[in-house]
């Protein structure tokens, strides 16, 4: 999923890019999937994807910007999910609105490792999470989400999310990452 949202991923013909630029980080977050959304509306032909990879990022630095809290998170992927499905809405493209509906299931984990990884206490944690799941109709989301393909943690994670067990959610992320080595 991640190799396909990334801009860094692809090589684009210059007069397919020409007149698209990245939205500001500070009011969407990861700039590269609208990005990606507003060039793959272009295209009238073909796409090559390869299984290659040619390109490796260390995503267990503890250091990096991945392990680190980033305010307004959770609030900057909702603003992408509005511009993604007004954009479905607006260009009729209904059938690509379960796609979206599991990116956002999907992002979940990383919203929550990302309240995990800030200084506040579990308590708050834990009701940050309740707040968020409820809020944002992630339990609507849950009914629809195809999970069939999903790696063993990653099911126990969404069942965790699905029968509202928050606390234990934190237990398993510090477990999560203590076998990855993050502090």
């Amino acid at each position: 999923m991640d190799r396909l949202n990334t801009a860094w991923g692809k090589l684009y013909k210059t007069d397919l890019i020409k007149n698209i630029t990245f939205v500001d980080t500070s009011k969407i977050g990861i700039e590269d999937g609208w990005f990606n959304i507003m060039v793959f509306s272009k295209i009238k032909g073909d796409v090559i994807y390869l299984e290659d990879t040619w390109y490796h990022y260390e995503k267990e630095n503890s250091v990096s910007l991945l392990h680190s809290y980033k305010t307004q998170y959770e609030e900057k992927r909702w603003r992408f999910y509005n511009l993604v499905s007004q954009y479905l809405e607006d260009n009729e493209l209904g059938s690509y609105t379960i796609n979206l509906n599991n990116r956002i299931v999907m992002e979940l984990f990383s919203i929550i490792l990302n309240i995990e990884n800030s200084d506040t206490n579990i308590k708050k944690k834990v009701n940050k999470v309740e707040q968020i799941i409820n809020t944002n109709n992630y339990k609507k989301l849950f009914d629809t989400f195809q999970s069939n393909n999903l790696s063993l943690i990653w099911m126990i994670f969404f069942k965790m999310c699905k029968k509202e067990l928050y606390f234990e959610i934190f237990i398993f992320f510090r477990i999560y990452k203590l076998l990855r080595g993050v502090k």
